[in-house]
């Protein structure tokens, strides 16, 4: 399969020229260091972690929970804020 076919599939979310890819993912990880909350890519990491090692029921359960759990945090009502005000959020624990 093509990379191109890939991409009209919707395996893959982007195909990138060779000169391209290293810029797009410094980038694509600078971003995710200032705009998502280090909590929620723990979280992720984790769930992502589990659910290669569980049954569907059990992941679906746990992402609920956690879900639940997340939107309770200050990272959840910062990220709110953020996006409302047309602002960068400031998470309590991100690099400053």
């Amino acid at each position: 399969m093509l990379a191109e076919e890939a991409e009209r599939l919707g395996l893959v979310n982007r195909v990138l020229a060779p000169d391209e890819l290293l810029s797009f993912t410094y980038d694509y990880a600078g971003r995710l260091a200032t705009e998502i909350a280090p909590s929620s890519l723990a979280a992720t990491k984790l769930q992502l972690y589990r659910d290669l090692h569980g049954d569907v029921a059990s992941s679906v359960r746990d992402a609920s929970a956690r879900m639940a759990a997340m939107m309770a945090g200050v990272d959840f009502a910062e990220g709110v804020a953020a996006l409302t005000e047309r602002r960068p959020p400031a998470f309590p624990d991100s690099p400053a």
